[in-house]
């Protein structure tokens, strides 16, 4: 008897197979939509959750990436402690480079707000582990930003200093305002007052209307707060 499979079936089977392939892609991007809608149109992190829990998306969504969609939930709803679960639970799971490199990178987010240095630090080793190799200059980029975050708000390194001037010189807009206040932070570890303050002053008309005002208004009138904000 031959042992060939006849063409005729081997085709049929590679059609069903895009098929399957293309239905599961479909499904997947309606509820990526469906979830971002739910999150970002209607900021209701609370439902958003409630809809992860769905076996339809247990069904075509990798658990790696039902965890990142929860952590962006439990994120917006500024749960913590739920928060710091997935960020463990994400550290066990199978993920794709790019997953990785977000649950990374907001892990990174979370534990500088917090202040948390053991979290701070563990998230930054895992991306100098992540992206020692990679060649592109984004990504270098990415990493050498996530170095200096860790800089200057967990260890306050004047050895920062050099590194934010120089970003100062080629930067302008809310952006430099962000690095200025960078600076002030390090000036004020340092001892450095007056050059805290000149830092502020400069800072203050760049972030104007944006988040950062506050920030930066608050530590002109009390320069202490560039300790801990």
């Amino acid at each position: 008897m031959p042992t060939d499979f006849p063409l005729p079936y081997l085709l049929v089977l590679m059609v069903i197979a895009v098929l399957v392939l293309y239905l599961l892609h479909m499904a997947q991007s309606t509820a990526i939509t469906e979830l971002s809608h739910m999150l970002v149109q209607q900021n209701d992190p609370v439902r958003y959750l409630q809809m992860l829990d769905s076996p339809r998306l247990k069904l075509v969504l990798r658990p790696g990436t039902l965890a990142l969609l929860r952590l962006d939930g439990v994120l917006a709803a500024g749960d913590e402690a739920a928060a710091r679960q997935l960020f463990e639970q994400l550290g066990t799971l199978r993920l794709k480079p790019a997953e990785r490199l977000n649950g990374l990178q907001k892990a990174l987010d979370f534990y500088v707000k917090h202040n948390d240095a053991a979290g701070a630090e563990q998230a930054l080793a895992g991306l100098e582990h992540l992206l020692k190799n990679e060649k592109s200059s984004k990504l270098q980029a990415v990493l050498a930003d996530a170095q200096l975050l860790v800089g200057v708000y967990i260890r306050q390194d004047a050895a920062c200093i050099a590194p934010l001037k120089e970003l100062c010189e080629n930067q302008s807009g809310p952006q430099r305002g962000v690095t200025l206040y960078r600076l002030a932070k390090l000036y004020h570890a340092g001892g450095q007052g007056a050059a805290a303050a000149q830092a502020l002053a400069a800072a203050r008309p760049l972030v104007q209307g944006t988040p950062w005002q506050p920030l930066v208004q608050a530590a002109q009138a009390d320069p202490n707060l560039l300790a801990t904000q």
